[in-house]
């Protein structure tokens, strides 16, 4: 798993419920939204949308920079 960060120009992400545009949306993340993404697979992220598996184009994603304090704080 991983920490991304929505990163589109203007408007929200779409979320969709399969990996492709034609599909139906389950919902929407605004920009600057931080999501956990189990995967990336084919330009489309898989993440858990209100409790579903679904998906983001991962073109609007960014991966978010960890610190070294946030390593630090994940150690047992």
């Amino acid at each position: 798993m991983a920490i991304y960060i929505v990163n589109t120009q203007s408007s929200n992400l779409n979320v969709r419920k399969e990996p492709n545009t034609s599909c139906e949306i389950v919902g929407k993340l605004a920009k600057g939204t931080e999501v956990e993404v189990s995967s990336v697979k084919d330009g489309w992220a898989t993440l858990s949308f209100n409790g579903q598996t679904a998906y983001a184009s991962a073109d609007y994603l960014k991966l978010k920079e960890i610190s070294n304090a946030d390593i630090d704080a994940l150690k047992f």
